[in-house]
């Protein structure tokens, strides 16, 4: 009894609290007996608790104790159903689970995360993830599904107790780049994905338009692309520098080249992806990889696409070389070192480096190219004064001397390696005595040689394939093309009856009229003036202040008057030059006294001689030698430095 009055107390307990939900009930006593109590009394006391409650007197103890075991029994089975109890040790049943996934379709690399809730909330939430396609997802303990490859599977997920289980299907898809090029000749090729060719190699067939789109997208975003077209530039379409998703980007039936390429991605697609692409450009062959928006191509070098490879790759795995993707203009600039002004400021393209009208030499020349992604270099060599052709230089080095009082006589400039194959350089030079001659390009030489003659300016475009450039002609001069456009001097004697007798300054003509007669043959044989010996002996007097004949002096101012320019010669070597170039020359000989003769030509070191005197001191051809070596001594005709005089 002593156990049983230990549950009954118990279970009295428990009829009291769910009276009390129920409703109002009068509870005096509650006793309990302890074991020992028990063992102790050879009686037991009445249960007044329950005695109350049944509102009967009691009977004797066994059968009272039986009764109320019973009535408490029965109390407790009618309000368990209400109950709710969760321990520790026993967990409550779980009803069912509930999953969900942000998309049934990823991407290879992608990855989602499945969310779980397990029913009721109070239960164990532990649960377990399986895959039954391990090769095309997986699936980790916290449930973060990876797509591995294409194909379909599904993730269960199961409760920790086994008993409850939920599954969802995930698809797994490769995203892909598709591209499809419009090509000359052809029209629109097949499309083509994930780094294949689209275009030609070899063929010299022009990309003219491209569409660019990806296929099975798992993330938000666009694939964005802009082309630039030949005479057009960087292409804008509606308002946008950009067409996106499929659409056309260049044109068709234009007959217009693609020259370089941009392609880039937007929101999502941008954080997981990059975009390589890189192109075959004409005169180049492949550049090296752009990605996400940069240029690849070229600009300013109307140089046409012909094939392209474009790759979607996962964000930051790319190792796709990158160092030339892009190629561009060139820019040309060149510096002059200058007789007694030294280094010139740069120059650029077409413009003129040095002087002009001034007489200064060139002594030296710098080059260079800048803002170019092509190889190759500007390559050029300079004729120096007394020394020749010098060693070719490139890329801003110094062609020529400085602080060497030497004259650039010729000059030829040249390209190599991709510079050569998109350009062509043209020059031209500043002659002394000619001025600007013809342009000439690509290695061509400007200037002179064998005739002496300085550099004064120079001009240099850069111009690309193909573009409009000036015309070329003869740059390159000897000797010989420094022969003015003149006559052979035309013989009048002094001693001719129509003038003989006219007066000149206090003689005739006759006797002492040998200077204006040399200077009238000049000017008639050589120039083309309709003058006769008594025409410039008139003149001459004017002029000429001495009582017999005419000095120096007098010869320059008279052919200044008739508007023509003379050279006092320095040496022999300067005379021999001259008449080679085909200029007439009057000297002033010793024939015991100081007398003028005409001579012109230079053949083999010899020059021919008109004496106005009735050919009597000089008739035919002399060495250049012998009158060099028989100057006048009559001092007048010295009055302008020696008496050998160039009539230009």
């Amino acid at each position: 009894m002593m156990k049983k009055n230990k549950v009954v107390a118990l279970m009295s307990i428990g009829v009291l609290i769910v009276s009390l939900v129920n409703g109002p009930i009068v509870i005096q006593a509650v006793e309990t007996t302890s074991d020992s109590q028990t063992q102790n009394d050879d009686t037991r006391q009445p249960n007044t608790a329950s005695e109350q409650f049944s509102g009967q007197s009691a009977p004797d103890s066994q059968e009272s104790s039986t009764e109320n075991d019973a009535k408490i029994e029965s109390s407790t089975t009618q309000h368990s159903s209400n109950l709710t109890t969760t321990t520790s040790e026993t967990p409550e049943v779980i009803t069912g689970i509930e999953t969900s996934v942000p998309k049934s379709k990823i991407a290879i690399g992608e990855t989602i995360q499945v969310s779980v809730a397990v029913l009721l909330t109070t239960a164990n939430q532990t649960v377990q993830y399986t895959t039954s396609n391990s090769a095309v997802a997986s699936v980790d303990s916290e449930g973060k599904v990876t797509g591995l490859s294409t194909g379909e599977t599904e993730i269960t997920v199961t409760s920790e107790d086994g008993t409850k289980s939920e599954k969802v299907a995930i698809t797994v898809v490769k995203t892909s780049v598709v591209y499809q090029s419009h090509i000359q000749s052809i029209g629109w090729e097949n499309a083509k994905t994930d780094g294949a060719m689209s275009g030609t190699q070899g063929k010299a067939l022009r990309l003219e338009g491209i569409k660019i789109k990806l296929d099975n997208s798992t993330y938000s975003g666009r694939i964005d692309y802009q082309v630039h077209i030949q005479n057009i530039g960087w292409q804008v379409a509606n308002g946008k520098n950009y067409v996106s998703d499929g659409a056309l980007a260049g044109t068709t039936g234009q007959s217009k080249r693609l020259e370089a390429i941009k392609i880039s991605l937007t929101d999502e697609l941008s954080s997981h992806y990059d975009i390589y692409y890189r192109v075959h450009a004409q005169n180049v062959g492949w550049l090296s990889w752009a990605k996400n928006g940069a240029p690849a191509g070229s600009q300013g070098l109307s140089a046409r696409l012909e094939g392209i490879e474009i790759k979607l790759v996962p964000k930051g795995t790319g190792t796709f070389e990158q160092s030339r993707a892009f190629v561009s203009g060139t820019t040309l600039s060149y510096q002059t070192h200058i007789q007694s002004i030294g280094w010139q400021t740069s120059k650029g393209n077409n413009q003129v480096s040095g002087t002009t009208g001034q007489g200064k030499r060139l002594e030296a020349l710098k080059i260079s190219t800048a803002q170019t992604g092509l190889t190759g270099s500007i390559v050029y060599q300079t004729h120096i004064q007394n020394i020749g052709w010098q060693s070719k230089v490139s890329n801003g080095s110094i062609s020529g001397t400085t602080g060497q009082s030497k004259r650039l006589e010729a000059l030829n400039i040249s390209l190599t390696g991709e510079l050569a194959s998109f350009y062509d350089v043209y020059y031209r030079v500043h002659v002394q005595d000619k001025g600007w001659i013809a342009w000439t390009k690509n290695g061509g030489n400007a200037g002179s040689s064998g005739a002496s003659k300085r550099l004064e300016a120079i001009q240099i475009q850069l111009i690309p394939k193909g573009a409009a450039a000036p015309a070329t002609g003869k740059a390159f001069l000897s000797a010989s093309d420094f022969k003015p456009k003149i006559g052979k001097p035309y013989y009048y004697s002094q001693w001719d009856g129509r003038w003989s007798g006219n007066r000149f300054n206090s003689s005739t003509i006759g006797p002492s009229g040998c200077v204006p007669t040399s200077l009238a043959m000049i000017l008639k044989g050589s120039y083309g003036m309709n003058l006769t010996p008594a025409d410039v002996a008139a003149r001459m007097d004017y002029y000429s202040g001495w009582a017999v004949g005419a000095s120096g002096k007098d010869i320059i101012a008279t052919a200044n008057s008739y508007g023509h320019s003379v050279e006092v010669v320095t040496s022999q070597g300067v005379a021999e030059q001259r008449l080679i170039e085909g200029y007439p020359l009057i000297w002033l000989e010793n024939v015991g006294i100081g007398h003028a003769v005409v001579s012109f030509g230079n053949s083999g070191g010899k020059t021919e001689v008109l004496d106005p005197y009735n050919r009597q001191f000089f008739n035919g051809w002399y060495d250049i030698s012998y009158i060099w070596s028989k100057p006048s001594a009559d001092p007048m005709d010295w009055d302008a430095g020696r008496p050998v005089f160039v009539i230009k």
